[in-house]
């Protein structure tokens, strides 16, 4: 389970505002 993880740090770096809206 390390997608989630990814997709968290992504998020994160992305902004922090996007939580459903990924990509």
């Amino acid at each position: 389970m390390f997608k989630l993880k990814e997709l968290v740090q992504m998020r994160r770096r992305g902004g922090g505002s996007t939580t459903t809206s990924g990509g």
